[in-house]
């Protein structure tokens, strides 16, 4: 919360002082202001529980999703600018991608855990855009060619993090159709469950602040296109439904969602865990008997792994590429007196 308060109040100093300093409500300004709107989208990237922030470039790289943004930039400076938007963004987080793809008995951990996450998160955010260079000398028609910027926003989200089924039966068989593909599971809300043993469920409207570095081009005197990479700093730790605690008992939460260590097969791909298990088994000192999750317990009350998740926040970003259209490039002549 403290970051959030930091960000707000960094925003709001940006404001005073080109208020002050340029004088936006000057008349020279004033005659120079205009408006856009933008539509564009981009890739998204989750960093939390099953994607540690300490790995930051291959959380960024690990189940890249999508994203879809609308906005409206109002231009009041040749160096600030105020923007309001609405994105709507995909995330995705999965223990046993993570690990399989960056190294079993690294994430050894994670692999034993075997959670998985997607959460569409709807999001709007009101920032501030200072322009690292002047972006036109008089009015918007002489926007120069190219803007590199600074993004940094306060917003709210709305999110509801889910996950699929089990896919195994009591015997920790695949379970299939009569295609004899995976019985892949429909996705199941996290919240109400209480998987880490939560009293009450978390919010579904949380804070974020954004910042993000930024480049705009001009094709012509009624377009720009924009390019930006930005993280979102949310205080929440349920993104990806893992917090921080011991596993709850299964009369606590759901079982199949809460402690899915024992499945044989991944149930968002289908995958069979065996062969890594195999690979991380003797990390839990487990050298013979009947290798594979279902029969060896690793994760819960008394087992190795005991806590869930972490107390870190969790966070997410974005790439995106907007199209902005400009609602205004005529000089307006302020009035004679």
């Amino acid at each position: 919360m403290r970051t959030i308060k930091l960000m707000s109040l960094l925003l709001l100093l940006l404001v005073v002082n080109k208020s002050y300093s340029q004088g936006i409500f000057s008349k020279r300004n004033v005659v120079n202001q205009y408006s856009s709107v933008g539509i564009g989208g981009g890739s998204s990237h989750y960093w939390g529980d099953l994607s540690p922030l300490k790995y930051f470039y291959l959380g960024a790289i690990t189940l890249p999703r999508w994203n879809g943004t609308v906005n409206y930039t109002r231009y009041l400076t040749p160096n600030f600018a105020a923007r309001f938007a609405f994105s709507y963004i995909r995330i995705s987080g999965d223990d046993y991608k993570f690990s399989t793809q960056w190294g079993v008995e690294k994430f050894a951990g994670q692999f034993a855990r075997n959670l998985h996450f997607r959460n569409d998160i709807k999001e709007f955010v009101i920032s501030g855009i200072y322009n690292l260079s002047n972006q036109y000398g008089k009015g918007p028609q002489n926007r120069v060619k190219l803007t590199p910027y600074v993004m940094v926003g306060i917003g709210f989200y709305g999110h509801n993090p889910m996950a699929r089924g089990t896919i195994t039966d009591g015997s920790g068989n695949l379970i299939a159709k009569a295609s004899g593909e995976p019985d892949i599971k429909k996705y199941t809300a996290l919240a109400p469950l209480k998987t880490s043993g939560q009293i009450k469920p978390y919010g579904a409207i949380q804070l974020v602040a954004p910042v993000a570095l930024g480049l705009k081009y001009r094709l012509n005197d009624k377009w720009d296109v924009s390019a930006e990479a930005g993280l979102r700093i949310t205080p929440f730790d349920y993104l990806d439904d893992v917090g921080n605690g011991n596993y709850p008992s299964a009369s606590a939460s759901d079982p199949v969602f809460t402690n899915r260590s024992r499945e044989n097969y991944e149930a968002r791909t289908g995958e069979s865990r065996i062969p890594g298990f195999n690979q991380v088994a003797p990390i839990f000192g487990l050298v013979s008997g009947s290798l594979q999750p279902l029969n060896n317990v690793v994760v819960g009350d008394t087992a190795p792994i005991r806590t869930r998740g972490t107390k870190a926040w969790d966070y997410y970003g974005t790439v995106q590429v907007t199209l902005n259209y400009i609602l205004s490039n005529k000089i307006k002549c302020p009035p004679i007196k």
